[in-house]
């Protein structure tokens, strides 16, 4: 059931950034997600920003909004009009295992043999699908509009390692001395900044007037 959900989200995304792009689909996800964990907090801890967060929590948790959020969902969406949302997930699967291997580098993490296995058979798995040659491929894929480009390729591995610098930041700026700050609160600074660079991007750009950010067909 998830699985289904997952894939009709995918699909959705993958349609949506198409006709109006990846930035302005971008922004209207993260604008969303922003007003729903204010709802969510508001009557959960009576304030719609977590004030509580120690001054390293915002600023972690600041810079993995900016490079999981902003950053790393560009690209992610950019994936999904370039590879297809099939391949495009199967990259972004690569994330964990790449947090993992950032966490071992930085945050001096450790994993068993059998973890470090599990990273390897992930890592092969996804290689092999992405080299599959046209000859070996479904009727059911020629048919429909993926192709996989080394621009795309490229997309969704810049894609998936912002996503697990993001992970990373993200569980640094969480840990207290004794326990983890609030997952929910410490999403919704990611969205906040994440959502703020987005209009920064806009109003630099001067991009407000061209985009079809409030027009995408229903």
């Amino acid at each position: 059931m998830m699985r289904s959900v997952f894939r009709i989200g995918h699909f959705i995304v993958s349609s949506a950034s198409k006709m109006a792009g990846a930035i302005p689909v971008n922004i209207i996800r993260v604008g969303i997600a922003l007003l729903l964990f204010s709802i969510f907090l508001f009557f959960r801890d009576g304030s719609i920003v977590p004030m509580n967060f120690p001054f390293h929590g915002w600023l972690l948790l600041s810079l993995s909004g900016i490079v999981g959020f902003f950053i790393g969902d560009i690209f992610l969406f950019k994936a999904f009009v370039e590879l297809g949302p099939r391949v495009a997930m199967l990259i972004q699967s690569l994330a964990a295992r790449a947090a993992a291997v950032i966490g071992w580098l930085f945050l001096k993490e450790h994993y068993a043999s059998h973890q470090w296995m599990g990273i390897f058979v992930t890592l092969s798995g996804v290689c092999m699908v992405i080299l599959e040659k046209k000859s070996k491929r479904s009727p059911a894929r020629e048919l429909s509009d993926e192709r996989v480009s080394w621009i795309g390729v490229m997309y969704g591995i810049l894609a998936m390692l912002g996503q697990a610098v993001g992970y990373t930041l993200s569980k640094a700026g969480m840990q207290t001395e004794s326990s983890y700050l609030d997952a929910f609160a410490a999403t919704e600074i990611r969205a906040i900044v994440a959502f703020i660079c987005f209009v920064l991007y806009f109003s630099v750009t001067g991009k407000w007037q061209d985009q079809t950010i409030f027009s995408i067909p229903l």
